[in-house]
């Protein structure tokens, strides 16, 4: 269902029921004003016929009708009619009724006549007559009338409700439909443009018409949807043109090796110079392809992994054999500070060992390849009783500050690498891989002086 019929059916029972509400409560009080002013009325009539008893208990004069189709009756304490004020009547009432009305005082009630659409009235009441005696039952005045013209008022009061309410509903209705499509204009003219969307553009931008507005906050958010999805497609785009190089490059030189060894080599030592050759080439791509799967193994898993307790100084020691395998000759120097050395329980992080091992690997090994033989510090210090923090430092050649942000992106590496081997590929997983286990990335850098990075984990309390 579309937001336009939803609004215009809530919006519509929910006035129709005020309305109805509305209705029912002015119909009620009319008519309990009706019964409570034919009530006061009777029960007058009722008491003024007291005035025609005398002090003997006779009846003297009578009384004038002021009410419709009004009859007045005098019961004495023996029950015996002893005035009525005209012959026809169409209700006479019962002995128990009239000791129901000496022992309340006075009554009101309704009946059902014959030919009348609505019911009568009756009011009665109770009263000892002059001269009448101590102990002896008390007379009782009683008066029938037909109250048509509140009835008349009453339903017509209902009928007017009914037609009316009708035609408000109705006429609601239509309103309701035009507020929701004048409030909906705006979403409609978005759901315009976006079907109107060239789907081969990447720099549509929906048209904000007010800014203020929960629409046009909409729009602002579809936009900015709109431009990270270009970035990510411009990235994506740049990773694949830049990944598509990179491999090129090795199979190339691996084919032109071969090519070459075909034609040229006729001996033994010229023929395992090349085959030397081509096997560094397929290192080469194969550390490259290696790369781009982990990186892809990082993407896929974005803001989710299977994590457990980790303990980083182990993780950084494994970390240290491995990278100082691969580079025997290159110092590695380690320092933990005296507050990680005081801790009485293993410094233990939430994480995925496998990964983050590669993450710090790959940063260290960056620390090496691009210190020109210098010394690569790694330092290990708590930030607070809850954080520890990892320093990797390298005394190389550094980072340009144009080339800060890019170099976190994949396969771009900084414009003052020269000569040495990479991809520029683990420094982006290296980083990836520490913000999916939430832990903070800082990296500063100047050139010729050196590259320092610091990761600050959250530490799991031991209780």
């Amino acid at each position: 269902m579309l937001i336009r019929h939803k609004i215009v059916i809530w919006f519509t029972v929910f006035v129709s029921l005020v309305l109805l509400l509305f209705s029912a409560y002015v119909y009620v009080s009319f008519n309990s004003y009706r019964e409570q002013s034919i009530t006061e009325r009777l029960e007058t009539r009722a008491r003024t016929t007291e005035q025609l008893l005398s002090a003997d208990g006779k009846v003297i004069g009578s009384i004038s009708s002021t009410l419709p189709e009004q009859v007045d009756f005098i019961f004495s304490g023996t029950d015996s009619l002893v005035y009525k004020s005209s012959d026809k009547f169409d209700f006479y009432p019962a002995k128990e009724l009239l000791d129901s009305i000496r022992t309340l005082e006075k009554l009101h009630f309704t009946y059902e006549s014959a030919g009348h659409a609505y019911p009568k009235d009756a009011g009665a009441v109770s009263y000892y007559a002059p001269g009448q005696k101590k102990g002896e039952r008390p007379y009782v005045g009683l008066v029938t009338a037909y109250d048509l013209e509140g009835h008349k008022r009453l339903f017509s009061l209902k009928d007017l409700f009914v037609y009316g309410n009708l035609f408000f509903v109705l006429l609601i209705g239509l309103l309701a439909y035009f507020f929701a499509a004048r409030v909906l204009q705006p979403l409609n003219a978005l759901l315009k443009q976006i079907k109107d969307l060239n789907q081969t553009s990447l720099t549509f931008r929906l048209k904000n018409f007010n800014p203020k507005d929960e629409i046009g906050t909409l729009a602002t958010a579809f936009n900015d949807l709109l431009e990270q999805q270009e970035r990510l497609i411009a990235s994506q785009r740049a990773f694949i043109s830049q990944a598509s190089h990179e491999l090129r490059t090795p199979m190339s030189s691996l084919k032109g090796l071969l090519q070459t060894s075909i034609l040229y080599d006729k001996d033994r030592d010229s023929l395992v110079t090349s085959i030397k050759s081509a096997t560094n080439e397929l290192d080469r791509l194969v550390s490259l392809s290696n790369g781009l799967l982990q990186l892809a193994r990082v993407e896929n898993e974005e803001d989710f992994i299977h994590t457990h307790q980790v303990d980083l100084i182990e993780t950084v020691m494994d970390s240290i054999d491995a990278v100082q395998t691969s580079w025997p000759n290159h110092p590695i120097r380690l320092n933990i500070s005296d507050g990680v050395c005081q801790q009485t329980n293993a410094l233990l992080v939430s994480g995925e060992k496998t990964l983050l091992k590669v993450a710090i690997d790959n940063l260290i090994e960056n620390a090496c390849k691009y210190s020109d033989g210098k010394p690569v510090g790694i330092h290990l210090e708590m930030n607070t009783e809850k954080q520890i923090r990892l320093i990797i430092t390298d005394r190389g050649m550094g980072i340009p500050e144009s080339d800060m942000t890019r170099v976190l992106q994949p396969l771009i590496r900084g414009s003052n690498v020269n000569n040495v081997a990479g991809f520029g590929i683990g420094l982006t997983l290296a980083h990836k891989i520490i913000r999916l286990h939430r832990a903070a990335f800082v990296m500063t850098s100047k050139v010729s002086e050196g590259t320092r990075i610091t990761l600050t984990f959250d530490l799991i309390l031991l209780r």
